[in-house]
């Protein structure tokens, strides 16, 4: 029998995604702040986690399921399923060459937590598919909107329009912007920034504030930028875990 280099490779990395198989959810590691659980169960190919935060939103459950074979062929696809205040289903995808996607058919976010400040309202997600070729954004496209700005008058004395936006590459990074124009409370903006190797940011910004509003808003975070004669509020994130 004459056994090739490769038939040795392909057995190896049989034996390392078998026992990958094996390993239980609790292997997923938890990122300060940015990702946290309370209990996992099943195994890192097919688990659940429960009492999941993402950033400063709670989800109740999180579960996928990824095909071993996927590791052998040298790529990882992720299906999501998501319960909680972030609601519906998304799809990660990664390979050894550094290509990226992320796909998320329809999904619901409720309100959005700003320091100490949780606006009500909801975000919508529909079609939204983005693809990074070995770190660059090379395909964006999907349809977002939001009434969170428009319900923010109770928390922030500040009653903003309809956001509505749609994801495109801008240089080597994905961004998905929002904006929304009203006569009595001016521009507001929001925009995510998502880059290739998982990191990302995102930034609202909001024009025509009344001063009672800029108070509320700068307790919430947001600080004056002067370039863009607008009060801001950004944060860092992680997208990608792989």
């Amino acid at each position: 029998m004459n056994i090739k280099l490769w038939h040795v490779v392909v057995f190896v990395l049989a034996l390392v995604a078998f026992a990958i198989a094996r390993a239980p959810a609790s292997i997923v590691p938890q990122r300060g702040d940015a990702f946290t659980y309370v209990r996992a169960t099943g195994t890192v190919w097919d688990g659940a986690l429960e009492g999941v935060r993402i950033g400063n939103y709670a989800v109740d459950t999180l579960t996928w399921r990824i095909s071993a074979l996927d590791l052998v062929q040298g790529k990882i696809v992720a299906p999501l399923r998501f319960s909680g205040e972030i609601e519906g289903e998304a799809t990660l995808l990664g390979n050894w060459h550094g290509d990226r996607r992320i796909v998320v058919a329809r999904a619901r976010v409720k309100g959005l937590p700003l320091g100490g400040v949780v606006l009500g309202g909801e975000t919508h997600i529909a079609g939204l598919d983005i693809f990074f070729a070995n770190g660059v954004c090379t395909r964006a496209s999907g349809q977002l909107r939001s009434d969170v700005m428009a319900r923010a008058g109770q928390a922030l004395r500040f009653a903003g329009p309809d956001l509505v936006g749609v994801a495109v590459c801008e240089g080597e990074d994905a961004l998905i912007q929002l904006d929304g124009q009203s006569a009595d409370s001016g521009r507001v903006s929001a925009a995510l920034r998502l880059r290739g190797n998982g990191a990302g940011e995102w930034r609202v910004s909001i024009e025509g504030a009344s001063d009672e509003a800029i108070t509320a808003l700068g307790a919430a975070g947001f600080e004056r930028d002067t370039a863009l004669d607008a009060l801001v509020r950004r944060e860092d994130l992680t997208w990608l875990p792989f």
